[in-house]
């Protein structure tokens, strides 16, 4: 139980450089069936400025070759594998090997629209107090 509610503070972050590398970390286990589109969506950012880090975790099926053949076309896209330990062990994983400044979570089974980067990046440069976003889905 925390003694002394005064000490907390809210964390100072840095200033955003003018074009931050922001970190986008995809876990997957056996999507081979969707990761094509979650990375044809990352690739399609109108914000050119990222690493997309995709941790598998230990698919059996052929999800890794897939991401293997984006890794090849674009050196943004990482494919890290691993045995299986969970989503959470795959974004831990995935973060560990990140460098971007600002970081962003995509599911391997889902798609997004092409200015979310941009737009992102805009709300964190108009609101320099701002150290987490989130926002409506679209089904």
């Amino acid at each position: 139980m925390l003694q002394n509610i005064d000490l907390l503070r809210p964390l100072e972050l840095p200033e955003l450089p003018s074009t931050p590398l922001i970190s986008i970390l995809i876990p997957n286990y056996n999507y081979a069936k969707y990761i094509s589109e979650a990375l044809d969506s990352v690739l399609e950012q109108t914000y050119p400025h990222f690493e997309a880090i995709v941790c598998d975790d230990g698919s059996k099926d052929n999800s890794c070759e897939i991401i293997e053949s984006y890794d090849r076309k674009d050196s943004r896209i990482k494919l890290i594998s691993k045995k299986n330990g969970g989503v959470a062990n795959a974004l831990n994983v995935a973060y560990n090997k990140s460098k971007g400044e600002i970081i962003c979570i995509l599911d391997a089974d889902d798609v997004w629209m092409s200015n979310k980067l941009e737009k992102l990046l805009e709300l964190y440069t108009s609101n320099p107090l701002c150290g987490f976003a989130i926002h409506n889905v679209i089904e």
